[in-house]
């Protein structure tokens, strides 16, 4: 119960942090972008202790660099040439409702683990959980944006899940390899910066990619 409240309550302040942070405006929005860059490249150059070195710059460039400047670029999508928070504020909305809800499906009613060797405390369970309140939740805020139609929608919203997944299991993998538990302990209850922006990394490219290829073929 305790790590479920100092989880609970850092999850609050991240969300405060970032959300904040995309609705104030652009220049927010890539500070914030910019403390979790530099936090994230900490946390793999003590990760990799230099055993790795071009896996490390490697990874610094197509995990963290690409991602995130994909991420703060959906602040431009769509047919606006200023910056419009709407998309930002939805992927990333999606990608913690995703996480949030396969996290407390699994601990709740989790019984058939999904990846043993990779992350013993996935379960099956869980991840449906996880994509059914993704589908529910993207349903609300397109609904309520007046965003794409029904399609496009459950489209976003499954490729946020894959991808979602796809990079939660990458960091758990890159973890492994490391033999370590968690990224660093800058955020209790969550482990490090990786541990909390690992699916975003991989679903903002993928978010990024889907909507500029609706924008070429309507």
């Amino acid at each position: 119960m305790k790590e479920l409240f100092i989880r609970t309550l850092t999850g609050i302040l991240l969300i405060v942090l970032v959300i904040g942070s995309i609705l104030l405006g652009s220049v927010p929005f890539a500070a914030i972008l910019l403390v979790i860059y530099g936090l994230s490249i900490y946390e793999l150059f003590h990760l990799f202790q230099q055993k790795s070195p071009w896996q490390f710059w490697l990874l610094a460039l197509c995990w963290l660099t690409l991602p995130l400047a994909a991420f703060f670029g959906l602040g431009w999508t769509g047919s606006s040439t200023t910056y419009q928070p709407l998309i930002p504020l939805a992927v990333i909305s999606l990608v913690w409702i995703n996480d949030t809800f396969a996290y407390l499906t699994g601990r709740l009613i989790g019984r058939h683990r999904m990846t043993p060797v990779l992350s013993p405390k996935k379960t099956w369970e869980g991840l449906f959980g996880g994509f059914l309140f993704t589908f529910i939740g993207g349903w609300g805020i397109f609904e309520i944006s007046g965003m794409y139609n029904s399609g496009i929608r459950i489209l976003l919203s499954a490729a946020i899940c894959i991808s979602g997944l796809a990079g939660d299991l990458f960091e758990s993998g890159l973890k492994r390899k490391m033999h370590v538990k968690d990224s660093s302990r800058l955020l209790p209850g969550h482990g490090g910066i990786l541990d909390r922006f690992d699916s975003l990394l991989f679903a903002a490219p993928v978010i990024w990619l889907i909507i500029h290829l609706l924008s070429l073929y309507p």
